[in-house]
């Protein structure tokens, strides 16, 4: 089976690498590793991560990161030829946000620590999630 072309992987449905659904598998896997109570959690809100980062790796990040930020997290998507760097921004959201989000009690309240994306920059937290998980956990 041939690779499907660059273009369309993140919109495509199937198990090939760097297409969605292995991508999304690998924020929930990135997330439990890292922090098992916060991925517990969102899965007993009914919220789990893959779900509520699906729109973001589904469009890189467009319609969720301010547009220089979208723009930062491009270019090392390109630069460094791998979609993976999607879940990674994910997961490192999940756990920039991981004390707001343990107090969530529903969905409306983890959408709402969530909605607001203008205080995220992509390379320190892409950074804090390569080399220091615990800094990034610190906000």
């Amino acid at each position: 089976m041939r690779p499907l072309p660059c273009r369309c992987r993140l919109h495509a449905i199937s198990s090939q690498p760097s297409t969605l659904l292995p991508l999304l598998a690998l924020v929930e896997a990135q997330l439990q590793q890292l922090s098992p109570h916060l991925s517990a959690h969102l899965h007993q809100l009914g919220t789990p991560a893959a779900r509520l980062a699906a729109p973001w790796v589904a469009f890189a990040f467009a319609s969720y990161l301010p547009p220089e930020q979208t723009l930062l997290l491009w270019d090392r998507v390109i630069g460094f030829d791998s979609l993976e760097l999607l879940p990674a921004l994910a997961t490192a959201v999940f756990l920039f946000h991981e004390a707001a989000l343990l107090q969530a009690a529903d969905y409306e309240d983890v959408h709402h620590v969530l909605l607001d994306a203008t205080e995220l920059k992509v390379v320190p937290l892409l950074q804090a999630f390569l080399f220091d998980v615990q800094r990034l956990r610190e906000g």
